[in-house]
């Protein structure tokens, strides 16, 4: 109502752009950021909120101009460096993700996102020691960082470590038990290890999770029996023998 009464009113345009931004809207926030820019070229909230709209419907190719346009008018703006990290990491540019990252982390070292956006860099490029010492940073800046310990843990299995592995895993879930993945990531460490009826257990609680690939584990690998527990077996009624 506020923009039918003022069609150039700015505020109105950021406020329903955000507002539609966490509902979801994107398509529909990125047009009211449109009018934002529109009436503000320079106005570097409404570039990065457009940027982060882009980012979730996985257009990277315009968030990643957006965030650069956010740098261009805050170059010391750490998260703008890191959501473009994020971007480029999703398009697998690897050296472009970790210039960002490193650049993010100069600006604020304990910025323990960039030092897991990091890590999954390395462990993409299968360079398993050098992302556990990312991951390693990160857990050190902040310990209960779920994400972080179910990073390091494939990187501890690229490297054959299981028991590390299978140990971060476990930690991952710790601090998340409704993870789904780390689940999963646990029960393929077991089955490695030859352990398979813990395996099963851990792949039925991911299935259970909603995470489809556990799904096609436990068929594959897994009875019924071994995935879940078993019910308890109901009394039998006593015989009359019994009774005398």
């Amino acid at each position: 109502m506020a923009i039918e009464l003022k069609t150039d009113y700015f505020d109105a345009y950021l406020a329903r752009g955000i507002a539609k931004e966490e509902m979801g809207q994107y398509l529909s926030a990125i047009e009211d950021f449109d009018q934002v820019l529109k009436i503000k070229p320079d106005f570097v909230k409404g570039y990065n909120e457009r940027a982060k709209c882009f980012q979730k419907l996985e257009q990277y190719h315009f968030a990643i101009q957006d965030f650069t346009k956010v740098i261009e008018l805050m170059p010391n703006y750490a998260s703008a460096y890191l959501s473009r990290g994020d971007c480029h990491l999703a398009k697998n540019q690897f050296s472009e993700a970790e210039t960002d990252y490193n650049k993010a982390i100069d600006i604020q070292p304990d910025l323990v996102e960039a030092w897991y956006g990091k890590g999954l860099s390395k462990l993409a490029r299968k360079n398993y020691t050098e992302a556990i010492n990312e991951f390693n940073k990160a857990i050190e800046y902040k310990e209960d960082y779920a994400e972080a310990h179910n990073g390091r843990g494939l990187a501890y299995q690229g490297t054959k470590d299981l028991k590390e592995a299978q140990k971060d895993f476990s930690e991952a879930i710790k601090y998340q038990d409704d993870y789904a993945e780390a689940y999963f990531n646990r029960a393929q460490v077991k089955f490695e290890d030859g352990k398979s009826k813990p395996a099963c257990k851990d792949w039925q609680k991911a299935a259970d999770l909603k995470y489809e690939p556990a799904r096609k584990a436990l068929s594959e690998n897994c009875s019924e029996k071994e995935g879940k527990k078993e019910e308890p077996k109901p009394e039998e009624p006593a015989k009359e023998d019994d009774k005398k």
